[in-house]
């Protein structure tokens, strides 16, 4: 207990603002008052009353494409502001979020080496992408620079960078980034590990959805499956197996997953699941996983303004079945 009570000394100040800002999350009527504007100026107008007001400014081009980056923005921004107050556990634990995105940026600047240098994840090894060859070279100056050297030995790859499939190698190294991540948690974010079991066992059935109809043996479908998760190994084998969306229905039926397939969309389901956990975060008392779970609850957030940007004027019902909120 006497550990508890320094952790809060150590870490109570941020933990109390993590609370405070989730209270602002966006809510169901909010995202339906959004869904009614009759234009983006409209949204615009709306967003003024949100923490988003002060990176939509006056003067910016009024388009879906301008307010979907000020959106990144604001995100990036309110990530970088808490990441630089952060020390010791916390900076552990963002360092583990930062390293996600690395990874998405890494994937997608392989075959797009010459975007604008924006997103969240971006590291100025990516730079060297743009006169990479192959693969022996993207390995020299980006991967052994980097953090992405400590999974990159264990993936197999091509030289030749066409003739791989990258998709395979970001389930790769997102795999063992939660797995090693998973191995350093303490006390300080003991629910991460709640946290991280749901996230790689969605991993999971995302997997076996994107790899159903293929020539994939089950074998090599189990390899990409994290060994972080929280299905006994049953299921596991099952899912390795399974080529039929209605076999894995019957295989979740089984799971704490079993809520999902009663939506109508498998995936919105498995979303919803997810939001649950990360609102569960803030029911437990002095534990740092919240400030994790913030963070996707507002990368959740900026996805569902831009669905309903993208969507405006169409049925709202349609709309909001594809909103992830559960406040």
């Amino acid at each position: 207990m006497q550990n508890e009570y320094k952790e809060n000394d150590d870490y109570g100040y941020i933990l109390a603002e993590i609370h405070g800002r989730q209270s602002r999350i966006l809510t169901s009527s909010e995202y339906k008052a959004l869904l009614q504007s009759d234009n983006i100026d409209d949204v615009i107008v709306k967003l003024q009353g949100t923490t988003y007001s002060k990176y939509l400014s006056d003067s910016m081009e009024k388009s879906k494409v301008n307010l979907i980056l000020s959106l990144e923005r604001a995100f990036k921004h309110e990530f970088n502001e808490i990441y630089e107050r952060s020390t010791g556990c916390l900076r552990v634990l963002l360092t583990f979020f930062l390293e996600s995105y690395k990874i998405e940026s890494f994937i997608y600047r392989v075959s797009n080496p010459e975007e604008p240098e924006e997103e969240l994840g971006f590291f100025v090894e990516l730079n060297t992408l743009k006169f990479s060859n192959d693969m022996r070279e993207v390995k020299k100056f980006v991967i052994d620079e980097t953090f992405l050297s400590r999974y990159f030995d264990r993936i197999n790859v091509e030289n030749s960078i066409e003739k791989n499939n990258f998709q395979i190698i970001k389930r790769m190294l997102m795999k063992y980034h939660i797995e090693d991540f998973y191995g350093r948690i303490n006390g300080d974010m003991g629910f991460m590990r709640t946290v991280l079991e749901v996230m790689g066992s969605i991993q999971i059935i995302e997997i076996v959805l994107n790899t159903m109809h293929t020539n994939i043996t089950a074998d090599n479908r189990k390899k990409l499956f994290p060994d972080v998760n929280d299905l006994d190994a049953r299921t596991i084998h099952s899912l390795a197996e399974c080529n039929t969306i209605d076999d894995l229905k019957a295989i979740l039926g089984k799971t704490s997953y079993k809520e999902t397939i009663l939506s109508k969309d498998l995936l919105n389901g498995l979303q919803f699941h997810v939001l649950m956990v990360y609102y569960r975060s803030f029911s437990v008392f002095n534990d740092l996983s919240c400030v994790f779970c913030y963070l996707k609850l507002k990368e959740q957030e900026i996805k569902n303004i831009c669905w309903i940007v993208e969507f405006l004027g169409e049925d709202e019902k349609d709309v909001m079945e594809n909103i992830y909120c559960v406040n």
